[in-house]
């Protein structure tokens, strides 16, 4: 049986864009930018561009080029992701002051992902209070991440392990034919 997870995935993932428009929040003008370690995060290849983001780990949300808000004021800014049972979650950060970078205005926020986060599912950052705004997306109206498994070995021990399999198998099938 082939592996369906990337097909799974990408049908998750265009149901959720089909239903973004559902929610209540508006797409504000802040555009969202996910780091870790200071560097971009990884995106999906191809219309979406989600940012890939993986379990347990910490990263930097910010989103930047917001004019509903002028400099110094204290907004909300809300993780939401689905939780392994399919349960909708939100992570709150309140009381986050809007701040200056040059000549945009950005709000940001440091977030771990959750332990229960469900793969293959989109999650969204909204910012505001009331009205609540959708963090846009650079490639796409909305901007969203998906989690991902986390691979141990990293992308080189896991095409490191792929190679010394595929060298296994050649010489196992080489001493059968003798």
């Amino acid at each position: 049986m082939k592996n369906r997870t990337p097909l799974i995935c990408g049908l998750a993932l265009f149901a959720a864009v089909l239903l973004v428009p559902l929610a209540l929040a508006g797409v504000g003008t802040g555009v969202l930018r996910m780091y870790l370690g200071g560097t971009e995060v990884d995106r999906e290849a191809g219309g979406s561009q989600a940012y890939l983001v993986e379990v347990g780990n910490t990263y930097t949300i910010k989103v930047v080029g917001i004019t509903e808000f002028k400099e110094g004021n204290l907004v909300k800014v809300k993780v939401a992701w689905t939780d392994t049972a399919g349960n909708p979650q939100t992570d709150v950060f309140d009381n986050v002051e809007v701040k200056r970078d040059g000549t945009k205005l950005y709000v940001q926020v440091a977030w771990t992902v959750p332990t229960s986060a469900k793969y293959c599912e989109t999650g969204t950052v909204h910012y505001g209070s009331k009205p609540d705004y959708i963090a846009a997306g650079v490639f796409s109206e909305v901007g969203h991440f998906h989690v991902i498994p986390e691979i141990t070995l990293g992308s080189l021990g896991a095409v490191a392990l792929f190679l010394s399999t595929l060298g296994l198998f050649a010489v196992h099938k080489k001493r059968r034919m003798h």
